[in-house]
């Protein structure tokens, strides 16, 4: 008794019980694509600083020591004193002294300070492109987080199906179990048919397969789940919520405006804009400036140090690039044209889009309500059957042909519940624009 208590306490420690929101709140925190996705934003804040350091001078400090294997040197006479010949002649004396051309350790020190001052708006241009990126990196961003939030509900709403049916198939197990013995058990005794004792046997028999399948579907199904939140696929996780619950009614208002897919479209159609003008600017020429001082040793042919400074005010005029900078800019202008498309076609499909979401929901409401009273029916049905068979009224073929339907009526009742609240979450992807996160699954609704 005390190791069975020990054990179900270390279980229990390592089991994760979940509700829906305890999943979401999990998967922003610990999902690999969103930690990507937040990178890229940093990253792109950090591409704006870069940007604008473009406003600011550029200075930079360089230190330098160069030594040279051989100096060369010029051989120069130094008149000494002249020496008088007793012809009269005078006669030079003097000396050699070599001058060389440099020294053989040579050092340096040089600071530099260079700035654009007139690039026809490039600079400028360039800062707003960053910026932009930013913006759709946030609004990308948005996309992404909204998107796992859908995909991490959809996974809970499946598991949760899944959950429910795999429960039934053991329950339905368990019935047909009972209907065979007792058949078996009828069949012994001589009130009961070899042929209601192979039927009863069948039906038992054949549902043994559904258990296995629905038992796989349940654990595939969560381990899509644990993927999306970032948690080992061997963490036990207990789903806390109930299929049954609240079931949204009123339907959220259309606004094209707040499509963050839009917006993203709209900020990479300015970026392209930007683009394409920095580029068609680039053939024109440029204002800079630049200031050196310079500080070495050996200063000309003086072994000290010595420094001299120099100011740079130039044009730069590009003549001739192979066409480069214009069929780049044409690229752009075609990119941006195939995005002006894309746009409007969104934009006209965005509400067909919603109106389709919005039947499917409503149609979905239908089957649910549908599906409830057929319940009711199957379970009147299954009340009366179960009643008649007790009292001997019908055979127990009949009773199970009745508990079948009943249990066909729950599935198919489980199935358009969970559809419901897929078609929802659907509904508000719509709403917000964002993309319907594929992953695989088999069996389910």
């Amino acid at each position: 008794m005390v190791f069975k208590l020990i054990l179900f306490i270390m279980i229990s420690r390592d089991t994760l019980y979940l509700s829906q929101k305890d999943a979401v709140e999990l998967a922003l925190k610990n999902n690999l694509i969103l930690k990507s996705s937040e990178s890229q934003v940093n990253a792109s804040k950090f591409g704006v600083k870069e940007a604008r350091s473009a406003f600011f001078p550029q200075v930079s400090f360089q230190a330098g020591y160069r030594r040279v294997s051989l100096v060369q040197e010029m051989k120069s006479f130094i008149l000494d004193s002249l020496v008088m010949t007793p012809g009269g002649a005078f006669i030079p004396v003097g000396h050699y002294e070599s001058i060389p051309f440099g020294r053989k350790d040579n050092y340096s020190l040089s600071f530099n300070v260079s700035q654009p001052l007139f690039t026809w708006g490039n600079i400028i241009r360039g800062y707003k492109l960053s910026l932009l990126n930013f913006k759709n990196k946030l609004i990308e961003d948005s996309i992404t987080r909204e998107s796992l939030i859908k995909n991490v509900k959809e996974l809970y709403i499946y598991a949760l199906v899944a959950k429910e049916y795999y429960d039934l198939t053991l329950f339905i197990d368990e019935e047909l179990r009972k209907h065979y013995e007792s058949a078996k058990k009828k069949f012994e005794n001589g009130s009961a048919t070899e042929l209601e004792l192979l039927q009863a046997e069948v039906k038992y028999r054949t549902h043994k397969p559904k258990i296995e399948e629905a038992k796989k579907n349940y654990e595939n199904i969560l381990d899509l789940l644990k993927i999306n939140l970032g948690i080992d696929t061997s963490q036990i996780i207990v789903l806390k919520d109930s299929l049954e619950g609240e079931i949204p009614k009123s339907l959220p208002e259309f606004c094209v405006e707040e499509r963050l897919d839009l917006k993203s479209l709209e900020l990479q159609m300015e970026m392209l804009k930007l683009q394409k003008n920095i580029f068609k600017s680039s053939n024109l020429p440029s204002l800079f400036a630049g200031f050196n001082y310079l500080y070495q040793r050996p200063f000309g042919f003086v072994d000290e140090w010595k420094g001299y400074w120099v100011l740079n005010l130039g044009l730069s005029f590009p003549i001739f690039d192979g066409f480069k900078n214009i069929s780049k800019a044409k690229e752009i202008e075609a990119n941006l044209k195939s995005l002006k498309y894309m746009y409007k076609f969104n934009s006209l499909s965005a509400y067909n889009s919603y109106m389709t979401a919005k039947r499917d929901y409503e149609i979905a409401m239908k089957n649910l309500m549908a599906a409830k009273e057929n319940l009711k029916l199957a379970r009147k049905l299954y009340e009366m059957a179960k009643v008649q068979y007790e009292e001997g009224l019908i055979s127990e073929l009949d009773f199970i042909d009745a508990e079948t339907s009943y249990f066909a009526q729950k599935v198919n009742y489980l199935n358009s519940l969970g559809t419901l609240k897929i078609k929802w979450l659907q509904l508000e992807a719509q709403l917000k624009g964002i993309n319907n996160l594929q992953f695989n699954k088999e069996g389910g609704f």
